[in-house]
């Protein structure tokens, strides 16, 4: 189910819970010297 609270683009990114996650997995993810590539659906 997607929630609409995560979905509004007014919201910056640290609001947004599974953005931030998704962010810091990401920088992790880099530094461990893979190659991330996210898309948003």
């Amino acid at each position: 189910a997607i929630n609409p609270a995560h979905q509004n683009p007014s919201f910056p990114n640290e609001l947004s819970i599974k953005m931030y996650v998704i962010d810091k997995l990401r920088e992790v993810l880099i530094d461990l010297g893979k190659i991330v590539e996210i898309e948003y659906y």
